[in-house]
């Protein structure tokens, strides 16, 4: 499975289940893979299928804007033995951890996110901007 097919299955997860969903958001030096707006609260996602590391450095980034930051696989491809190793990496910086199930085409969240300590109205402002901007070009 590739990354973009990836993103397009969560994204019409999401999408069926009523969510005000993006995909790829434009943010500081980066894009957010999906970014999810409800009330004043914004979940990000980064999609990877192996290179889990590299998305917690993104997240390090979108955390000053995203209430909440997901990192999303697939499930085929994380054993249980990586799944512990990623989730203590996660936890440490108050990241979620879902993976994505082929077989039943669902969400599993094994571990919730905490709120950004790091939030930041600018930074929040400007993604929100930035989403407005996607509506905006649909």
């Amino acid at each position: 499975m590739k990354e973009a097919l990836l993103q397009e299955k969560v994204l019409s997860y999401y999408r069926n289940k009523r969510k005000n969903i993006f995909s790829e958001v434009p943010f500081m030096s980066r894009v957010i893979d999906l970014v999810i707006i409800e009330d004043e609260e914004v979940t990000s996602y980064e999609l990877k299928i192996k290179k889990w590391k590299y998305a917690i450095e993104q997240m390090k980034e979108h955390r000053i804007a995203s209430t909440y930051c997901y990192l999303c696989m697939p499930k085929k491809f994380v054993s249980d033995r990586l799944s512990k190793k990623i989730i203590e990496e996660l936890e440490f910086y108050g990241f979620g951890f879902a993976l994505w199930d082929e077989n039943t085409s669902e969400i599993d969240n094994l571990l919730l996110p905490r709120k950004s300590e790091f939030l930041c109205n600018s930074g929040v402002t400007r993604l929100k901007q930035n989403v407005r901007n996607i509506k905006c070009n649909q």
